[in-house]
């Protein structure tokens, strides 16, 4: 049931339902999703899980981790990338250092979430999957920024 807050009126979901899905509907999915399925999926649980892997973040990696005061993979990336794109016109090899982590750290993301997706038969013996797919069955399009593949398994 919809109340007034001040000047506003705010929505229940089901309320407004039937005016954002359908065919001509576009949904835009993003990590909430998957954490709600998985804790691992969080931004802690990766970088731990990167980080207590020999052979993972160097010393540059996770210094730039610590200047950004951050484990959010994406944060940065997108600092890595921008410092890259400004660098490479003042000084090339410290762009190419910055590129060096960058290619480092996004590979570390990679494994990480590799090592620590949900298994797919956790998901089909919970039945999670086919509530997922009904959600995402209600749009013509789905767009996925997650690093997982849970949009891609539902019936």
């Amino acid at each position: 049931m919809s109340r007034v807050v001040g000047e506003y009126v705010l929505y229940e979901w089901p309320e407004l339902a039937s005016r954002f899905t359908g065919a001509d509907a576009g949904l835009l999915l993003g990590n909430g999703g998957s954490r709600a399925v998985w804790s691992g999926f969080n931004y802690a649980s990766l970088f731990e899980d990167a980080k207590a892997h020999s052979g993972g973040f160097t010393a540059d990696d996770l210094a730039v981790f610590s200047s950004l005061k951050t484990e959010s993979f994406e944060q940065v990336l997108q600092a890595l990338r921008t410092t890259v794109s400004t660098m490479w016109n003042l000084d090339r090899a410290a762009a190419r250092r910055a590129h060096a982590c960058y290619d480092s750290i996004r590979e570390q993301l990679f494994r990480a979430v590799s090592r620590v997706h949900v298994d797919w038969s956790l998901c089909e013996l919970s039945g999670v999957l086919g509530s997922i797919g009904a959600a995402l069955h209600q749009y013509g399009v789905v767009f996925s920024t997650n690093y997982d593949l849970l949009a891609y398994w539902v019936p």
